[in-house]
């Protein structure tokens, strides 16, 4: 009897810390429903932030080709929302963690060179300027990449950061974009100008290829965070209608209840029975 016990209430704790838990993330995790977050970037201000951010990108491909000497051969453009994380329970604030939306739009562009490609990889490295001290960890992120190592590699083009990568004949090819998601991706595009085009097809009619990553966030949404506030409330001699929201964040609150006391039901009932053939 005593080891039934034990287990019993092992489990009855162990099901009222997860009620604790999964209230505290419903009403204090400050990211909205996720349905609301799919709203916000299929909108048409987000659209429009997004094709302002991707104009402003391809200017600074078109500098980038101008000053070292490249040609471009076709680019590739990624979008993609993603949720905040509801684990967090706004103990990250001021973090990237802190966003309960964000959009982010990168471009790979694809370039060939001017001159021989072996001869035009150290000069284009050569006029980019030291990455700060503080990048500094480890090859990849050396104040310059050296032309026969892989990439791709973290560097600082007079306007941002980047990401430069360049093939190696016989030991190292640029690999295309691979779409990848996660339970945070809400939304997720992957388009390429000229359609069709790939780096082994752009590699037979140009020959070796060099990559250049930009990106940018065009899309933010913080996290709800709670009111702190100063003095006591004072106690209000008129009574005011309930708004909607608060309304459905009770009804949200009490299912989560009911069926969480319905799983401990049927937890502590299974248990009380499978634990009754055992010899103690």
């Amino acid at each position: 009897m005593g080891g039934r016990r034990f287990l019993l209430v092992k489990a009855q704790r162990m099901l009222a810390g997860l009620a604790v838990s999964a209230i505290a993330l419903r009403v204090d995790s400050g990211v909205p429903a996720t349905w609301k977050l799919r709203r916000i970037a299929r909108s048409r201000a987000a659209r429009r932030a997004c094709a302002e951010a991707e104009d402003r990108l391809r200017a600074r491909l078109s500098s980038i080709a101008h000053t070292y000497s490249l040609r471009p051969v076709f680019t590739q453009t990624i979008d993609q929302c993603s949720r905040g994380s509801r684990l967090d329970l706004g103990l990250d604030a001021g973090f990237a963690g802190d966003a309960a939306l964000t959009g982010h739009l990168r471009i790979v562009a694809y370039f060939e060179t001017h001159r021989p490609f072996a001869q035009a990889i150290p000069e284009i490295i050569g006029r980019l300027p030291p990455l700060p001290l503080y990048a500094h960890r480890d090859d990849r992120c050396a104040p310059k990449p050296k032309p026969d190592s892989t990439g791709p590699h973290l560097i600082v083009d007079g306007t941002g950061h980047a990401l430069l990568d360049w093939d190696i004949p016989g030991h190292h090819l640029i690999a295309p974009w691979v779409l990848t998601t996660d339970w945070l991706t809400l939304r997720q595009r992957v388009s390429t100008d000229p359609a069709g085009m790939t780096p082994d097809r752009a590699r037979q009619a140009h020959g070796p290829l060099l990559a250049w990553t930009v990106s940018t966030h065009y899309l933010s949404r913080p996290k709800r965070t709670l009111p702190h506030r100063s003095k006591p409330l004072r106690r209000r001699r008129t009574m005011h209608r309930p708004s909607r929201h608060s309304v459905a964040g009770f009804i949200a609150v009490g299912a989560s209840l009911l069926t969480l006391v319905a799983v401990m039901f049927w937890l502590t009932h299974g248990l009380t029975h499978g634990l009754r053939s055992v010899p103690w």
